[in-house]
């Protein structure tokens, strides 16, 4: 294959790209969403749950501390 071969085959694979990026766009939203933007969306929706999940540990032993206070001023009583 000659170097002119190539670059039309290139430039042919280019336009078909093109093209198909064009066909997969609709009013600037891409309609296929690529991989990496998928995991990028999965991680943040898992940190979300992980600070509502450290926030809920907090707050129990919070409680777990009352409790415990509660019932050591129950047994000195």
């Amino acid at each position: 294959m000659t170097k002119f071969f190539r670059v039309e085959a290139l430039e042919k694979w280019v336009e078909e790209l093109a093209a198909f990026i064009e066909k997969n766009v609709i009013v600037g939203e891409p309609t296929i969403i690529p991989k990496w933007q998928e995991a990028k969306k999965r991680i943040e929706a898992l940190e979300e749950k992980a600070v509502k999940m450290q926030t809920m540990l907090f707050e129990l032993n919070r409680s777990i501390e009352a409790l415990r206070l509660t019932s050591a001023t129950m047994e000195a009583t």
